[in-house]
Parts: structure tokens; C-alpha cells; sequence
């Protein structure tokens, strides 16, 4: 009872705009030796106001003993605050809490990692490449689960051409085109140049999820696809739901019809992949949409019926021919 008179009275504080004062605290912590807590680091307060895009800085503060950090707030029941930290060349977030919620005492970890240039010890744990038929060429979507098994965030492990750094580097295929990221977390992480995908974000230790999708037009109905092993790989998967499109290949093993939240595809694979091989296999288009059984079978009822109208005419006019014959 006391704790619902106690919610009450703060929700008549903010609807009526009545705003007290109140804290954002916590404490930042370094997650790569064993969470001690980190002391006199810049701690930043930011607010998202209501329909901003970016938000806006509020007060800075350096962090105490064992990290702790301190924020008096003046809280907006239409806003949320979220408090950040840069550490080795990464930055961090606490979690964002709204002006409601920053009433309620807590504690907003902010928890850091020391970072890494190398990303040696990281693996693919998995690399997914669906393909799918569009027309003129078909159109490959891969997801790739990357596993950090570190204590240590990776970054800045790859050179990239006009001096940026990237933390991992994937190779596209010889004549892939229309390169698209479609698993972005914060802009624009991913980057595709001279033939190459490359991750401008912060691998954390753990896993990574990585999308993106290209396109490969056919040359006479196939084509020739050649993947490069950037990291180890434990299971790569290739799967196909369209019957017009068949897979060959030497490297890959066909595990049949497999399916997926309902749909039925034909999955192709192999396992327990190194750095610096390739998988090569050749696409065939067995036949285009032109070429589907509902067009096929309606292209031929209309030239038998072509045919039948051509046979009955000319039956008539045999008939007319004979009937007109003096003789």
C-alpha cells in the first residue's frame, strides 16, 4: 500500500510538472579485469528530449572511489537520459532510463573493456548464406555470428585503404555488385570497398552478428561463385528455396531439403573451416521465370491451339474447295 501511495504521488509530481530533484548514479566498471571499478574517468549525462534525434550534453563529472559516479537531475517525464564513458578508444553507454524511471534509486553500470588490435583468436561461429532467384542473376543475403572469446574489445584490427581501421575484414566474390548492410547498430558499421566488407564497429567479447546482402548476375544461365575463408569458420551453410536454381560442387556437401520457420530450402555445406580457404561451387539457372511450368504449360495450350485453328481452317477450306469443284 505504501509503495502504490508512494508511485502515485510521484506520477502527480511529473503530470503536474511539479519536478524535484533526483540522481543518476552508478558506477563504471572494467569488465576485462575481473569489473574493478574505474576512478577518475569522465563521466558524461546526455538527455534524448522528446522527437530529438541526437541528444543533448548535460553535466560531466569524473568518476570517484571504485568508479562511483554522481548526476543531480531535474528529470522530464518526456525524456531519457543515458550517461557514457571513452575508454581505450571505445566508447561506452549505461543503459537509457527514462524521466519517469530516474525517479527510482538504481545503480546505471557502465561497464568498460580494455581493447585489442588483434583479432587472432576470433572465430566464425556460424556463416549463413541464403540465395534467392531474381531474374537476371540472384541475389546472396549472409549472416555471419562472430565470436570474440576474449576478455579484451577488438578494434582497429585492419588496415583499410586511405588509412581508416576496421575491426574485421570479409572478401566478396569475384563480380559481386550492389553491396547493401543490413545490420547496422550505431551508423554505419559496415563498409564495402575494392571487393571487401568491412566492420567499422567494436567487437565485445562474445559474439557479433554481421548482415549484409550482394548481387551476381548470370553468364548463360550460371555462374561461378568463389567464397574466401577469412576467419576460422565452424559451419558454413548455403541454402536455396527456388527449384530453378541447382548448386555443384566439390567442396560443399548437399544435406537435402532442410526447413526454416515453414519454408523449405535445399542446404548445401561444409565445417570446420581455416583462414585462407576457399569454397568454390557453380550456380545453374535451370530455367528463368519465363521458363516457369505455369508459362511453359500456358505457351503450349496456346500453339496447340494455334495449330488446331490453322488444321480446322484449312479442313474448311478443303471442304469449300470440293463443294465449288465442277468436277
Amino acid at each position: 500500500m505504501v509503495k502504490k501511495m508512494k508511485k502515485i504521488i510521484i506520477l502527480f509530481l511529473i503530470n503536474g510538472s511539479l519536478f524535484a530533484e533526483t540522481v543518476f548514479q552508478g558506477v563504471v566498471l572494467n569488465a576485462s579485469r575481473d569489473s574493478v571499478g574505474v576512478e577518475n574517468i569522465p563521466v558524461h549525462l546526455q538527455v534524448f528530449l522528446k522527437g530529438a534525434l541526437t541528444p543533448s550534453e548535460l553535466n560531466e563529472v569524473k568518476s570517484g572511489t571504485d568508479g562511483f559516479y554522481r548526476f543531480t537531475v531535474e528529470p522530464q517525464d518526456s525524456a531519457n537520459y543515458i550517461a557514457s564513458v571513452d575508454f581505450d578508444g571505445v566508447r561506452y553507454y549505461s543503459r537509457m532510463v527514462s524521466g519517469y524511471n530516474l525517479l527510482f534509486s538504481e545503480q546505471h553500470k557502465i561497464v568498460v573493456y580494455d581493447s585489442s588490435h588483434n583479432a587472432a583468436g576470433v572465430t566464425t561461429t556460424m556463416h549463413h548464406v541464403f540465395i534467392e532467384h531474381s531474374g537476371r542473376g540472384a541475389l546472396f543475403r549472409e549472416t555471419r555470428i562472430m565470436n570474440n572469446p576474449g576478455s579484451f574489445a577488438v578494434t582497429g584490427a585492419v588496415k583499410m585503404p586511405g588509412g581508416r581501421e576496421a575491426t574485421f575484414r570479409f572478401s566478396l566474390p569475384a563480380g559481386a555488385q550492389e553491396f547493401t548492410p543490413l545490420s547496422e547498430m550505431f551508423g554505419n558499421d559496415l563498409v564495402g570497398e575494392n571487393g571487401f566488407v568491412y566492420d567499422l564497429g567494436i567487437a565485445l567479447p562474445g559474439h557479433r552478428h554481421i548482415v549484409y546482402s550482394w548481387a551476381h548476375n548470370w553468364r548463360k544461365d550460371r555462374m561461378r561463385i568463389v567464397f574466401n575463408i577469412d576467419y576460422p569458420t565452424r559451419n558454413l551453410n548455403f541454402f536455396i528455396s527456388d527449384p530453378r536454381m541447382i548448386i555443384f560442387s566439390d567442396d560443399l556437401q548437399d544435406y537435402g531439403d532442410f526447413v526454416i520457420r515453414g519454408s523449405q530450402f535445399r542446404r548445401y555445406g561444409a565445417e570446420e573451416l581455416k583462414a585462407g580457404q576457399k569454397i568454390e561451387f557453380r550456380l545453374k539457372n535451370a530455367g528463368s521465370p519465363q521458363d516457369s511450368p505455369a508459362v511453359t504449360i500456358l505457351a503450349a495450350f496456346v500453339l496447340l491451339s494455334a495449330g488446331l485453328i490453322v488444321y480446322v481452317t484449312r479442313e474448311k477450306n478443303g471442304r469449300k474447295n470440293k463443294k465449288n469443284d465442277p468436277h
